[in-house]
């Protein structure tokens, strides 16, 4: 039932919104829904599995995100979020408009998560995590493709999606407030027989996770057949520094904002040196 799937994470994140996830009640997400309380568990099976989803579905849309703006079709001035979850009223979350928005305050909150350790490098969610679900932006015109544009628009896409979304905020920081669900980011046991399910009970991300995530999508996304001009010319271990200092600058950012300029400023002195033109060892191989 992807609808009905759909319409409960939507009234689950407008019921956190209005209170803390401890005072979320499972017989409201339901009737919000519009849907029966059996089809709530058949889809997320408890409460647990209801807040594993969420997070997931969250995770997806802040990386498609990501992808979108490596791409190449947002302006350097970034892409505009339709999530506002910061409290007031407003759209309540990628690609969901009306209703309250989530209080997630302006700084990490809560203690680290309880089961925050890194996944390591070869983790199953590192290694599966390829299918992105639900649009998370409003995509200008397409922009100039190059790499440092393209770069400064997925790290605002970062700042301003953790800025107005306090569950992207927690996966990124790994701080979780008491009003937010904080599932295990451990693969938990599955009987679920539906595949959304089961795939929101494999292992969430960490922050260490993500700086890998976005990293490795950039390196792809800069570097692939479709990169655009001069991307070709870089180094990839070069290359692959500069994606990753990006990401680093971002969530420096998202932890303690810069008091003067912005996050595309900052992003663009450090890449300045990084990927000024093509690397010495990219001209060395060049034919003279």
């Amino acid at each position: 039932m992807p609808a009905a799937r759909e319409s409960l994470l939507d009234a689950a994140y407008t019921a956190l919104a209005r209170r803390p996830w401890s005072a979320v009640r499972m017989v409201d997400v339901a009737a919000s829904a519009g849907v029966s309380r059996q089809t709530l568990y058949n889809e997320f099976g408890s409460k647990e599995g209801l807040a594993r989803a969420l997070v997931r579905r969250e995770a997806d849309a802040y990386l498609a995100g990501v992808d979108r703006a490596l791409s190449g079709t947002a302006p350097p001035g970034g892409l505009t979020t339709t999530a506002t979850l910061t409290g007031g009223t407003g759209p309540t979350g990628p690609g969901r408009t009306g209703g309250p928005a989530l209080s997630g305050g302006t700084t990490p909150a809560g203690s680290p998560h309880p089961a925050g350790s890194p996944h390591p490098a070869g983790s199953p969610y590192l290694a599966g995590a390829t299918g992105l679900t639900g649009p998370t932006a409003s995509l200008s015109p397409p922009g100039p493709a190059d790499p440092r544009d393209r770069l400064t628009a997925a790290a605002e896409w970062t700042t301003e999606t953790a800025r107005s979304n306090a569950l992207v905020r927690a996966m990124l920081t790994g701080c979780w407030s008491e009003r937010l669900p904080s599932p295990s980011l451990t693969r938990v046991p599955s009987s679920s027989a539906v595949p959304a399910q089961r795939r929101a009970d494999g292992p969430l991300p960490s922050p260490t996770d993500f700086v890998a995530l976005v990293r490795d999508r950039a390196v792809s996304a800069l570097a692939g057949p479709r990169a655009g001009a001069g991307s070709e010319g870089y180094d990839p271990a070069e290359l692959a520094r500069a994606c990753e200092l990006t990401i680093r600058i971002a969530l420096s950012c998202i932890a303690a904002p810069p008091a003067e300029g912005s996050v595309a400023d900052l992003v663009r002195d450090a890449l300045h040196s990084l990927l000024s033109g093509p690397s010495r060892t990219a001209a060395a191989r060049s034919p003279r």
